[in-house]
């Protein structure tokens, strides 16, 4: 209980006026002398004590109206109990103090970022804590599970805090709960178990907790708080993400640099700068565009480059680096810049073998397979006939990366010279003539299954009715990566050949029995047998890919086509072609260069010249921002084809060079988006977990002591209360004097002479 007006509590010393006055005007009975009072002593005994008692009574009353009315103008107060009894100065706790150390801590505000914030907060804290308290401290970015924390003394915690910094890779606050709830389960064995509580320190962004992360809510018996510590309208300018398209280009392709930019708090008009790492040697300037956001607003802003025109001497691939900022300083810089890789590479060989007499009207048959390599641009068509696939030693057909026999029967010869090159790791295109192969097909079934190539064997054409719509493809393999492209591209990208009118079909094709091992439908037609429409083959380190259709312009009866692949309104001949080849050399499941911070990069080593294998020149560097001496170092173990970057921690472009110095690998880390939200988490879903009212938040101008007192809920007010005493004190005790010395009606017995009541008077 507290007192506003605390000094006119000196008022009680006037309880004891009543008592005073009582002693001092008490009436002093008058003796006489009276024959007769042996009669009226038992009379006498009476009246005294029922007097005594009366007056008693009404002294304790009229004492308790004073003694009211001086705590009624003093205003006493009655605290209500804590929410949590958090500050613990003269008793030992133990706490476990749980640090947000995600990038959007480093937003700025005042001269000081969040994190900083939070650390004076916990010192506040520490010094209200008993000297002999444990405690223990966790942050988001740390994963090295419970053990990795120790119980400390609050001034060794002081100088511990100090220590903690920006983490590029974080978790969710609350992944922690179980890792503190163990910690402070331990302390629970003890026989005289402290008091346990729990501090998490956040700016409260909405990727800092996670709902469906840690326990569901914290047990009964510890106090939880969460102290929040982050700016009320933040405002900011992200970039969220750098996207090449395409990742892999060919020299001299032009390319797309996308740039995602989102505005927070407030609008923003700046200039986005766009960098290649080849800009400095050749003293271009960055590229700029203006960039004009209005808060909440986002945006893709879009720079167009080409690619170097040349490669380096004796290199078929390398990798270029792109660095993108934006020129306003605002308070939250980790998402200011942000860093991309992508691979330029020499364009794939395709050696395509055709007929040796082709028709002399009209264009060739595979001028429709050429072209769809050309226009993909990463692939380089190579055609000859057939009858010179013999003066090709199988080094020199290493050298291809995809190798099309295009609508021929070859020879036995051919097919096993293939099969080599396919056991090595080659890939090889089948694709079937039309009626004109009739003649031969048992040849080609026979030979091409011998040479263990053929994913099927042809067995006769099927035709379409004359009148009936195409047969469409169905039945995508989901799991495969040709088919799966597809897939995915018509849910997400709405292509032309996505259209009812333009979905791919065939008015003819091959009816093809799977062999029975190593073989595998990617696709089929809707037809009453599902019929497979295109077919692989794995053989050793390489593929083998069949149609089921001649792939020229050829038509099957009257202006009625075999397929429609190749359509004016449909691109699907030209991609599908493209993702073959891609797979087949490799790329279909391209290697990935960009990476999130907390991921470990493993990248694949760059080709020196025609074959894979690595330019082992060792010992192997690593250039990259923050990284010591020490970890400059990359082991790579002898024939492994790529290697992982542990050290690789910050956001930046990484490149690992060998001893003369060549790039062979890169690859750039950037901090995910998810921390540019600076949006709130709701303050229901944090309380949810800690409990009711946990949550503190806390100004820039005061004290986490006087913040903690805020949390009480306010004092009960005690004045009406006893000004209502006052009133009913007062009644009662006039009612009681009214009563108690009201005169009774005169009697006779109160005339002059009446013994008996004499007797009473004197008494």
């Amino acid at each position: 209980m507290t007192f506003i007006h605390g000094y006119l509590l000196a008022g009680l010393l006037l309880v004891g006026v009543p008592v005073l006055l009582h002693l001092l005007l008490r009436q002093k009975p008058r003796h006489l002398q009276f024959p007769a009072f042996r009669f009226l002593r038992q009379r006498h005994l009476t009246n005294r004590r029922r007097l005594r008692l009366q007056h008693l009574l009404l002294l304790l009353l009229r004492m308790g109206v004073i003694a009211a009315l001086c705590l009624a103008l003093a205003r006493p107060r009655v605290a209500a109990e804590r929410v949590t009894a958090l500050l613990h100065k003269e008793r030992p706790v133990a706490a476990v103090l749980i640090f947000d150390t995600s990038p959007s801590m480093e937003y700025s505000a005042a001269g000081q970022t969040r994190l900083e914030e939070a650390k004076q907060r916990a010192r506040e804290l520490l010094d209200e804590m008993d000297g002999g308290s444990l405690i223990a401290l966790l942050d988001s970015g740390d994963d090295t599970g419970a053990g990795g924390a120790e119980w400390m003394s609050p001034a060794l915690a002081q100088a511990r805090i100090e220590g903690l910094g920006i983490r590029p890779a974080n978790a969710a606050l609350n992944r922690q709960l179980d890792r503190a709830m163990r910690l402070l389960e331990q302390i629970g064995e003890n026989e005289e178990p402290m008091p346990r509580f729990l501090y998490l320190f956040s700016d409260r962004t909405r990727a800092s907790w996670d709902i469906h992360a840690g326990p569901r809510k914290v047990p009964e018996g510890l106090h939880a708080l969460f102290v929040d510590v982050g700016a009320d309208k933040p405002q900011d300018l992200a970039i969220d993400k750098v996207e090449i398209v395409p990742p892999l280009v060919a020299p001299g392709q032009r390319f797309q640099i996308q740039v995602t930019v989102r505005a927070t708090g407030t609008d923003f008009d700046t200039e986005l700068l766009c960098q290649l790492d080849t800009d400095a040697d050749s003293g271009r300037p960055p590229d700029k565009q203006v960039l004009q956001l209005a808060a909440g607003q986002g945006r893709v802003v879009v720079f167009e480059r080409e690619a170097p025109p040349h490669l380096p001497s004796g290199r078929a691939e390398i990798v270029h680096q792109v660095t993108v900022k934006h020129q306003t300083a605002d308070a939250l810089p980790f998402n200011n810049t942000c860093f991309a890789t992508f691979l330029v590479r020499q364009r794939r060989r395709v050696l395509t073998l055709v007929a040796d007499k082709q028709p002399e009207e009209g264009p060739p048959p595979w001028k429709a397979w050429q072209t769809a390599l050309q226009v993909g641009e990463l692939f380089e068509g190579d055609i000859r006939p057939t009858a010179e696939v013999q003066k090709l030693d199988d080094q020199t057909l290493r050298g291809y990366a995809v190798v099309c026999l295009f609508q021929i029967v070859p020879e036995r010869a051919t097919w096993q010279k293939l099969a080599r090159y396919v056991r090595e790791g080659g890939g090889l295109v089948l694709v079937p003539g039309g009626p004109e192969m009739q003649p031969q097909l048992r040849q080609y079934n026979d030979e091409g299954t011998k040479a263990g190539l053929l994913p099927g064997t042809l067995e006769k054409i099927e035709t379409n009715r004359l009148d009936g719509p195409l047969i469409r493809w169905s039945n995508f393999h989901a799991q495969h990566p040709i088919p799966a492209f597809f897939d995915k591209v018509i849910r997400t990208a709405d292509p032309d050949f996505g259209k009812p009118q333009s979905w791919p079909g065939v008015n003819a094709f091959w009816i093809v029995k799977p062999a029975a091992q190593d073989s595998v439908v990617l696709a089929t037609y809707a037809d009453a047998e599902h019929h497979p429409a295109l077919l692989e083959r794995t053989m050793g380190r390489g593929h083998v890919i069949l149609f089921t259709t001649p792939l020229d312009m050829r038509e099957w009866g009257r202006n009625r086509p075999w397929h429609n692949y190749w359509g004016l309104d449909s691109s699907f001949g030209l991609v599908l072609e493209d993702q073959v080849c891609r797979y087949l050399a490799g790329d279909s499941s391209r290697p990935e260069w960009n990476f999130f911070c907390g991921q470990t990069p493993r990248i694949l080593l760059l080709q020196t010249g025609e074959t894979a294998a690595p330019p082992l020149a060792p010992p192997y560097t690593l250039d990259g921002p923050g990284l010591a001496v020490a970890e400059t170092n990359v082991k790579i173990e002898e024939q492994d084809m790529a290697l992982s970057l542990p050290q690789a921690i910050v956001p930046g472009n990484y490149l690992v060079r060998d001893a003369k110095k060549r790039i062979i690998a890169g690859c750039s880390l950037n901090i995910r988006s998810q921390e540019s939200e600076l949006e709130r988490v709701p303050t229901e879903e944090i309380e949810l977990v800690l409990g009711k009212e946990t949550l503190l938040q806390v100004g820039r101008t005061i004290r986490m002591k006087d913040a903690l007192a805020g949390m009480q809920a306010p004092p009960l007010e005690l004045l009406p209360w006893l000004m209502m005493t006052v009133l009913v004190v007062l009644t009662v005790e006039g009612l009681l004097a009214n009563r108690f010395y009201r005169r009774a009606t005169p009697t006779k017995a109160d005339e002059p002479g009446n013994d008996t009541e004499l007797g009473e008077r004197g008494v």
